[in-house]
């Protein structure tokens, strides 16, 4: 199957990450150009990127994140990343899956040792766990299932929607490599 699915249109939502030094100048930057923003402040890492959703074919939503980048760059920014991802329903090629999922709940030593979980750095009750993954769609799918019960089993409360996001393009995949759940699983 093809990324550009005969130049079918889905909806894609393009992540640019800059530097998170540059957090101020950016988000006076976002908001007068009416662009949403995505701040996240964990114990293990910290991002600052856009949010932006676009209706396109795949090809389009791809050329529209290098547009971005480049006039973020004109404006000054240092660009970590390029990322395009897919609703879980988009039906064409991707590089990875991913999903982040939000908790509130106190951490026990049990959960902790099974599971890479990023605090929050304002609320400590707050975590987030961010799982990637090559495989086929329903097997990634069924596992992240499994992991919400378990993690509920243990006392902590799913607090968000299940994001399920399949990636189609990403300038730097090693850039989360700091709170990925790859390796406790």
């Amino acid at each position: 199957m093809s990324r550009n699915m005969n130049n079918k249109l889905y909806w894609f939502e393009i992540h640019i990450t800059v530097d998170y030094q540059q957090k101020d100048k950016f988000v006076e930057f976002c908001e007068k150009s009416g662009i949403k923003i995505i701040d996240i402040d964990m114990d293990v890492m910290s991002d600052i990127m856009t949010s932006i959703k676009v209706f396109c074919t795949a090809d389009e939503a791809i050329q529209l994140a290098n547009i971005k980048a480049i006039w973020f760059a004109f404006e000054g920014f240092s660009i970590e990343r390029i990322k395009v991802e897919a609703e879980k329903s988009y039906p064409g090629d991707f590089l990875y899956i991913e999903s982040h999922l939000k908790f509130v709940g106190k951490l026990t030593n049990k959960i902790e040792k099974t599971n890479l979980i990023s605090k929050n750095r304002k609320n400590p009750t707050y975590h987030l766990i961010t799982f990637r993954e090559n495989k086929l769609f329903d097997i990634f799918e069924a596992s992240i299932y499994n992991k919400i019960q378990e993690l509920e089993s243990f006392g902590l409360c799913l607090v968000d929607k299940i994001e399920i996001e399949k990636v189609i393009f990403d300038s730097n995949p090693e850039h989360d490599t700091n709170w990925l759940n790859l390796n406790k699983r």
